[in-house]
């Protein structure tokens, strides 16, 4: 496309918008009240060529009175077909009809701005890969965290960075949550009910509280930062629905905060090389602070748990998981070999975990988001904004329009999207869930009688984890212990809590939660 001009002399490109929900009518609003301000700072005559609804009789009251309503159809695959567009804003959501749609419009030459994070998280590097053939753009910044530029951050400036974490707060709904759980001390149904209220969560919040959403946001991340193939499917996630009002307590107590957490990193030390073997690592002896209120409790009983404890982790070879890597037309098996061999083995989980109030991630509150990112040259980032909503979305989408209007003119190839495209990105090396090496936060009911506290460290001892503290709540019938641990590998974890509910001692194992940047 060599670009038409309107009646100013400026360059004229046609977009089609393809749904007019919270963000569709929002973005509707920016081309049309901002379009004078977009032709002046772009040199581009942004025109909406059409609108695809469900239902064109619906009365839109937020939408601007200017907009022409002849521009509303309800059939999305015409205002592809139509060759006056250069531009389909993909924002009807969900896998279809949001993925043929998308394939039309790559095969029309068409380029494409989505917020999709649904089906970039399900057939990213396929799409990425189909655009890159076609010589059109897909991207789509406005599908992880609204506003915050973390997907050009990735796939621009970070280009080469070898990254070894991309941790997040990446759902709004969530995070209201727990922060009306810790800041007002109401418990979860309490704050969810709250937030609901308030309209930041739908009343079926299962896709935002049960950690869907947030993978999908990861997904995406991860695939870019990491350079394959990462889908929804492999993301090991937990929701906050276990979340009780006692552990967001004993978490202020020790100095951290609950957040749902989305975490994508290299499972290779930093410094190493990528997909490189984890080093053996030496497990300290625990400590352990301990009022004497349980029978047997004593140093003695500590000493001997600590011996057994103390332990030194063996090497962890990371073979990965099965490797689906696909040979694209140019390229050799030998050069498909060395990508994946060369490729990281990563692991990408959805989980909430407890934060140290000194950690940035620590600090931010209600709806908002956040993407913090560790790598070897950049050290650390931290990107921080409002992650949802129709405004701040169509912000993101309004750029990467701007952005693939712009190349479209100039003629340049295009990016294809943040997922490198000189060859098919293959499939993710995921590390299994009970390799993942983090610390522990757990507390659990237990009897008042003598030896209590050493058959419960001597559990620990047995699976190499180590105490890095423990502190008892009560007395007597209401007896709590509560543990932080050194890191553990997960594996260990679980048979750790297998067994302390199978000792006659453990009257309930409580929450259990993981503790990041620790």
């Amino acid at each position: 496309m060599t670009g038409s001009h309107d009646h100013q002399g400026q360059a004229l490109v046609r977009c089609a918008v393809l749904g007019c929900g919270n963000v569709g009518s929002a973005l509707i609003s920016l081309l049309v009240n901002g379009r004078d301000e977009i032709r002046k700072r772009s040199g581009i005559d942004l025109e909406i060529a059409g609108v695809a609804v469900r239902d064109t009789a619906k009365e839109r009251p937020l939408l601007p009175d200017a907009l022409s309503r002849e521009l509303f159809t309800d059939d999305p695959f015409a205002l592809v077909d139509d060759s006056s567009v250069d531009v389909v804003v993909e924002l009807i959501g969900g896998i279809s009809p949001a993925g043929q749609v998308i394939d039309r419009a790559i095969a029309s030459g068409k380029s494409v701005v989505s917020a999709n994070k649904e089906l970039l998280a399900t057939r990213g590097a396929d799409l990425v890969a189909t655009a890159a053939s076609a010589g059109v753009d897909l991207l789509y910044e406005a599908a992880v965290a609204g506003a915050i530029p973390i997907v050009r951050l990735l796939s621009e400036s970070l280009a080469v960075e070898q990254v070894y974490r991309v941790a997040g707060i990446m759902n709004g709904t969530t995070n209201y949550v727990l922060t009306s759980m810790s800041e007002d001390g109401i418990g979860y149904e309490e704050a969810l009910s709250r937030a609901q209220s308030l309209g930041l969560a739908e009343s079926d919040p299962t896709a935002d509280v049960d950690g869907h959403d947030a993978a999908a946001k990861v997904a995406i991340l991860s695939s870019i930062a990491y350079s394959c193939d990462v889908r929804l499917d492999d993301i090991a996630r937990e929701g906050i629905t276990g979340v009780r009002a006692v552990d967001v307590e004993y978490a202020r107590q020790l100095g951290y905060v609950i957040k749902l957490l989305a975490i994508a990193e290299s499972v290779a030390e930093p410094g190493a090389a990528p997909g490189a073997a984890q080093p053996a690592r030496s497990v300290a002896v625990p400590s352990v602070a301990n009022s004497g209120a349980i029978a047997g409790g004593n140093t003695r009983d500590i000493t001997v748990a600590g011996n057994a404890i103390m332990s030194t982790g063996g090497a962890v070879v990371s073979t990965g998981g099965a490797v689906d890597g696909q040979v694209s037309g140019n390229q050799s098996g030998d050069q498909l070999g060395d990508q994946l061999v060369n490729m990281p083995e990563i692991s990408v989980r959805v989980y909430p975990a407890m934060v140290p109030v000194s950690h940035p991630l620590a600090s931010v509150r209600g709806a908002y988001n956040a993407v913090y990112v560790e790598g070897m040259s950049c050290g650390q980032i931290m990107l921080y904004g409002q992650g949802a909503g129709g405004v701040p979305t169509a912000s993101a989408v309004l750029g990467d329009l701007v952005d693939a209007a712009t190349r479209r003119l100039a003629g340049h190839r295009p990016y294809g999207s943040s997922i490198p495209v000189r060859r098919v990105a293959p499939r993710a090396r995921i590390s299994p869930p009970d390799r993942l090496r983090c610390a522990w936060y757990l507390n659990m009911d237990v009897t008042d009688r003598p030896g209590v506290l050493a058959s419960v460290a001597q559990v620990f001892g047995d699976n190499d984890i180590s105490i890095r503290s423990m502190e008892q709540v009560g007395m007597g019938d209401e007896a709590r212990l509560v543990f932080v641990t050194h890191e553990a590998l997960e594996g260990n974890v679980q048979r750790t809590l297998t067994e302390l509910r199978q000792l006659d001692v453990v009257e309930d194992v409580g929450g259990i939660l993981r503790v990041f940047g620790a």
